[in-house]
């Protein structure tokens, strides 16, 4: 298959730094905590660029997202780890053989085809409505819109998507939301946070800020990067972020139901067996923080307050 990484890619390496990974925490001075990051890292779903696949809507009939993808590959990495942890958990760990049928179901919404819900296909259609054209670069704030309108065709995730402006969550408003279908239940509310942490660079007093996000077990990761090199955040060790990068071009690949070799091979693809990271001060001030609650815990003033984000 296809495959071009235009990345360097490093491990973890024993240092004196915990390493926290999406709200979990390993000890960054353990052999075996290193493994157990690295099994962490490689369970998230990696979806990079991709070529060879039916061409999408538009004029110039792109059939590979190359060059200009990037960000809307790590709004797939964030709504695949909304997924995962709304169908298979936390604790859930990718190996090889992983056949379930939650987990098959969540990887084959991001096929490269225009019946995948989430696929790129998709999303660039609807990027046409809100003004963008297909092959033109997003920003996190643009794909944090998107990702709003998405689950209006998902009926299997049932997600409530809220893009907070102003640094404000209206809480009742939201609530009711994640009631409208579920009276006596609760629909998963994913948020969202577009933010500027800088203004021609990233602010280093917000580093602490940044690194406490990554402690909330409630954190789905962080849509930023560097200068128009989009990245997914999913943690940091000491003064360094962890992420997964989308820059490797890779066939557009079906992994079915996994019972074929070139279905397991194709499942491979979807997962990273690199922990990247680098300096949190390299990166772009333009973020979105993203986080979810699926448990209806709005039951006084205290948690109102705490839903909000200052």
């Amino acid at each position: 298959a296809f495959l071009q990484q235009e990345t360097n890619y490093t491990c973890f390496d024993i240092t004196g730094h915990p390493i926290w990974i999406l709200g979990q925490q390993y000890d960054g001075t353990q052999e075996s905590e290193l493994v157990s990051a690295k099994a962490d890292v490689q369970s998230r779903v990696w979806l990079t660029y991709r070529c060879n696949f039916s061409p999408l809507s538009g004029s110039c009939q792109y059939t590979s997202d190359k060059g200009w993808g990037c960000m809307l590959r790590c709004g797939q990495m964030l709504l695949a780890e909304a997924m995962s942890r709304r169908h298979l958990g936390r604790s859930w760990r990718w190996g090889k053989e992983s056949r379930e049928a939650d987990y098959l179901q969540l990887v084959s919404m991001f096929e490269d085809n225009i019946e995948a819900p989430f696929s790129l296909h998709v999303m660039t259609a609807m990027g046409c409505t809100v003004g963008k054209d297909v092959g033109e670069w997003y920003g996190p704030n643009t794909v944090a819109h998107l990702i709003k309108k998405l689950p209006e065709f998902d009926m299997w995730n049932k997600f409530v998507v809220c893009v907070v402006n102003n640094n404000t969550l209206f809480v009742e408003e939201t609530r009711n939301s994640c009631k409208e279908s579920h009276p006596n239940g609760w629909d998963p509310l994913l948020v969202i946070v577009p933010q500027r942490l800088g203004i021609n660079a990233f602010n280093i007093f917000y580093q602490e800020y940044l690194q406490s996000m990554f402690r909330i077990p409630q954190c789905l990761g962080v849509l930023g990067g560097t200068p128009s090199h989009a990245l997914f955040l999913i943690g940091y060790i000491g003064d360094e972020v962890i992420y997964l990068d989308p820059h490797t071009t890779q066939d557009s690949v079906c992994i079915g139901k996994k019972m074929r070799a070139e279905e397991f091979a194709a499942d491979e693809t979807y997962h990273c067996n690199n922990t990247p990271h680098m300096p949190i001060a390299h990166l772009d001030p333009s973020l979105a923080v993203t986080m979810m609650r699926s448990l209806l815990k709005w039951k006084d003033n205290t948690d109102r307050r705490a839903m909000l984000i200052n």
